[in-house]
């Protein structure tokens, strides 16, 4: 019983090194499109930050005018998920850099 409780160890250690090794990979290889990612969409973010199309807007009449009324309203909803995607992507790039090494 004792060999076998061993072996049991020593198996679960060999998978736990195998999957580390893999992981280690895993973050190797996610790592550089992670930071294209990640530094994508924080320059995206930031250039729908600072474009105010309310403004294009007051230079408009008619359905113009509502166009960018409109694209300003989805702008304001969308730069708070656009704001914790481009954080995500940042912490998500640090830790598979940490992993990596």
């Amino acid at each position: 019983m004792n060999v076998a409780r061993l072996a049991m160890i020593l198996g679960l250690v060999g998978v736990a090194t195998s999957a580390e090794a893999t992981s280690r990979e895993n973050c190797q290889t996610m790592a550089k499109p992670m930071e294209a990612v990640g530094s994508g969409m924080r320059s995206f973010y930031n250039s729908m930050a600072e474009a105010d199309t309310s403004k294009a807007a007051e230079m408009f009449t008619g359905q113009e005018r509502e166009a960018f009324l409109k694209m300003e309203d989805l702008r304001q909803k969308m730069l708070p998920l656009m704001k914790a995607y481009a954080d995500q992507s940042e912490d998500t790039l640090y830790l598979l850099r940490k992993c990596a090494r």
